[in-house]
């Protein structure tokens, strides 16, 4: 045992030295491409940030992140920390963080979890109940939001998995977890009115000056996403075929008859008039009093509004919930691994670093000198690679910068279908931990994955989405748009 341990510090130590040679000395080196000194400042961040997160620690390797800001060109210390704690999105999450640590801790997952395994669709049908669950994933981030849809699905998931008996390290577990994952990032490019949809397309139009049909993303583009959600359950089921004999009879098993308690329907009611309130002001019209009302204090304030509401109101006098209570299951790592990536969501993309151009500088030669189809190919899978290590707005922007410089009529080629495809491929970021926050938070849960097993599973499923996407939905896309 003694031994054991001792491999496993000196495995520690070696990490850290790792992180710490990216974070503080990589920047040493010279820089190359078009990468500016204080690019390569920033790369080497990024870099020790995703050794870190893959084989050592999420929440200390985001600190050490936060740190290394400090001590490069781009941010003093304070501006580092208060880009980060400063956010209104991270203080956001911070909120919704003790939500997800009360539906833990409460049981409220488990009634959740039950009602959705006595549907009678899913009875005896293990395929269909996962369907079930990523699509309701979906929902909850083109409704709200993709961080907070992996935040609140993922206790949903682990209280399933512990009251029907999926053990850890369980390739189901990756089924899942990889699942949340693909779903929350679809929601996010699903609808028109997401933040990423509607910077995309006012980038896209002021580019190449041609306009955006929303209607068309809405009847056309919808539908595509949630074919892809289909098509990872279908790979899960015969490409990577998991044992799923668990979840044959779910509905039957004695955990999942649970009738909530009268403390429970309230906080599940809450829970859903937040939901409902983070909705609202994208969907009513801007001069409803309610949608000023919400407006005004912004998801941040909407989610701290109704914690203050679950503190102060009481049933059979205790209070609905107590944040010290909640304080023990909170997650750190993912408020950290926040606070991190809104710095280097700055840093990274930005001209004084000179990582952008630096990606088109090698891309662009590639591209322009293949046959049409080849060309498509090539830019999905260009896009895939690389949205699993940087950022997917940043990835989408880059290459669509670089469709509005080609001669795309010239190859035949439909310009808003290749940008179409570019939004889509930028969010089948399901191999690394890199790609995004919720890529991150999905693969730190290491008591569930091994990260080779479950950086397997998601290259696998990756995979068939790529040819499913540069086959059927290509030629989808081709006929409709």
């Amino acid at each position: 045992m003694t031994k054991q341990k001792t491999q496993l510090n000196v495995c520690g130590m070696i990490h850290i030295a790792v992180i710490v040679f990216f974070m503080f000395i990589f920047k040493c080196f010279p820089p190359f491409a078009k990468i500016t000194p204080n690019g390569m400042e920033i790369l080497g961040i990024f870099l020790g940030a995703v050794y870190g997160w893959c084989f050592y620690s999420l929440l200390w390797t985001s600190l050490m992140g936060i740190l290394a800001f400090g001590f490069t060109k781009t941010f003093t210390m304070a501006q580092a920390f208060g880009l980060g704690f400063g956010d209104e999105f991270v203080i956001m999450v911070a909120g919704l963080l003790f939500i997800a640590a009360y539906i833990n801790q409460s049981g409220s997952s488990m009634i959740i979890i039950s009602w959705l395994a006595k549907r009678k669709t899913a009875e005896g049908r293990p395929w269909v109940f996962v369907a079930l669950f990523l699509l309701g994933t979906l929902l909850i981030s083109i409704l709200t939001d993709v961080v907070l849809a992996a935040i609140l699905m993922l206790p949903l998931y682990r209280a399933f998995a512990e009251n029907v008996g999926i053990k850890p390290y369980d390739p189901l577990n990756s089924v899942f977890l990889t699942g949340i994952l693909c779903a929350s990032s679809l929601g996010d490019i699903a609808m028109p009115f997401k933040f990423m949809p509607i910077i995309f397309w006012k980038t896209f139009t002021s580019l190449t000056g041609i306009p955006v049909d929303f209607s068309k993303h809405v009847f056309i583009v919808f539908p595509a996403v949630v074919a892809v959600l289909l098509v990872y359950v279908l790979a899960c089921k015969f490409i990577v075929r998991p044992d799923v004999s668990v979840l044959k009879n779910i509905s039957k098993l004695e955990c999942f008859n649970v009738q909530a308690s009268k403390v429970q329907k309230i906080n599940l009611t809450v829970i859903g008039l937040l939901l409902v309130s983070l909705i609202l002001p994208s969907i009513l019209p801007k001069d409803f009093i309610i949608t000023k009302f919400f407006t005004h204090l912004g998801y941040a304030g909407t989610v701290f509004g109704f914690l203050l509401f679950m503190i102060t109101f009481k049933v059979d006098g205790k209070s609905l919930i107590s944040l010290q209570e909640l304080a023990k299951d909170f997650d750190w790592a993912m408020l950290m691994l926040l606070v991190f990536f809104i710095p280097l969501a700055t840093a990274l993309p930005s001209d004084d670093a000179g990582i952008k151009s630096s990606i088109s500088l090698f891309v662009q030669p590639i591209l322009s000198g293949l046959p049409p189809y080849f060309f498509v190919v090539a830019l999905i899978l260009m896009v895939t690679l690389l949205t699993n290590f940087l950022n997917n707005m940043i990835v989408a922007l880059i290459f669509v910068s670089i469709l509005a410089s080609l001669d795309l009529q010239a190859m035949g080629l439909n310009i808003t279908v290749l940008a179409i495809m570019i939004m889509c491929s930028s969010v089948y970021a399901m191999f690394s931990p890199a790609a995004s926050p919720v890529s991150a938070f999905i693969f730190s849960q290491k008591d569930l994955i091994r990260f080779k097993d479950h950086c397997l599973h998601g290259l696998k499923c990756c995979a068939v989405i790529l040819i499913f996407s540069f086959t059927i939905v290509y030629w989808y896309l081709t006929i409709f748009m």
